[in-house]
């Protein structure tokens, strides 16, 4: 197997088509940095383990997560070990009772798992050196995205803190958690 080297996650950016998000994970001891392609569910679910949102009821990331749980099993780690087509192939290891498993996973959900269960994201080596992106790089281009317009009505500096928490509330019942979280931000600079 090829050696890998150890991710974590950096930011989660909007995309530049509809419904697409940018991850960005960032090698830890460097600073290379991966950008996957993740959809509005996966990218809602990885937010609201990062900011700290509870959802009214499981997200099914957080169902997996109970289920490794209710049996007993470990997510070990995540290990993302091809890239084919613009689409990374990931593989969830669980350990249960003396005996690992391995899954085949999207890369977005074994991502998802990993964040809530806090279990190590690896990726080959090999996949690194080919598109890994240094610093300089992913910050050009991550200011271009964040300075293109992700939705509307996405300036929430112009409303009054009992506004915002009207916002947050209505975002948080509509299950719209990346909202939620700029809404939450903005609440808190105030």
């Amino acid at each position: 197997m090829d050696k890998k080297i150890q991710l974590k996650f950096f930011t989660l950016m909007a995309g530049h088509t509809h419904g697409s998000y940018n991850l960005v994970l960032q090698e830890i001891g460097g600073t290379r940095k991966i950008p996957i392609i993740v959809g509005t569910f996966e990218a809602q679910s990885i937010a609201t383990e990062i900011e700290g949102i509870q959802p009214q009821r499981p997200l099914t990331h957080d169902l997996i997560v109970n289920i490794l749980n209710g049996l007993d099993a470990e997510l070990q780690e995540v290990l993302i070990y091809d890239l084919q087509n613009g689409i990374f192939f990931a593989r969830l290891i669980i350990f249960k009772a003396g005996l690992t498993y391995e899954v085949d996973a999207r890369t977005s959900d074994a991502i998802a798992i990993a964040i809530r269960t806090k279990s190590p994201i690896y990726i080959e080596s090999r996949l690194m050196v080919e598109i890994g992106i240094e610093d300089k790089d992913i910050l050009g281009a991550e200011n271009e995205i964040l300075a293109s317009p992700t939705s509307e009505g996405s300036d929430f500096s112009k409303h009054s803190k009992e506004k915002l928490q009207t916002m947050l509330d209505e975002a948080v019942d509509a299950e719209d958690y990346i909202k939620a979280a700029r809404i939450r931000d903005e609440l808190n600079k105030k």
